[in-house]
């Protein structure tokens, strides 16, 4: 089964090594890329026909960050049931 999967990372060099592992593990689902969680938000209002099965989420973002997209993703009733798997490079 095909699965969407919302990946909202800033850093470009992190998504380009995702990318690679995706075209190598010739993963066949639809990935979304957001660079921030403003971005991400747009991405999800603008398409509520496809809502992602999945998030990867960076949480450490400039402009709007992850806490804030979270936040957002829980406040709404058709995406706070949405899998969301955090990623970070803080020690925190």
């Amino acid at each position: 089964m095909k699965r969407v999967i919302l990946v909202v990372e800033d850093d470009r060099i992190e998504v380009l090594k995702f990318k690679r592992a995706i075209d190598f593990l010739d993963l066949k689902h639809q990935f979304i890329f957001a660079a921030n969680g403003e971005e991400a938000i747009s991405v999800l209002k603008n398409d509520t026909e496809m809502l992602p099965d999945i998030v990867l989420l960076d949480l450490n973002m400039p402009r709007f960050h992850g806490f804030e997209f979270l936040s957002f993703m829980r406040s709404e009733d058709s995406l706070r049931y949405i899998p969301t798997i955090i990623m970070t490079t803080s020690e925190n």
